[in-house]
């Protein structure tokens, strides 16, 4: 399917990047990244 037959509709108001996220979205995206960051360390070992 070619990119064109994608609508995107807005889901957060006016606004949007950084700005449409809560503190406690942010705080969970950074707890993913973490944990993600210490299970690839451990899948080196």
């Amino acid at each position: 399917c070619p990119v064109d037959c994608i609508e995107m509709i807005p889901v957060t108001g006016e606004q949007t990047g950084w700005a449409a996220w809560s503190q406690e979205q942010a705080d969970a995206a950074h707890a993913r990244y973490a944990a993600r960051g210490v299970r690839l360390v451990r899948e080196r070992e």
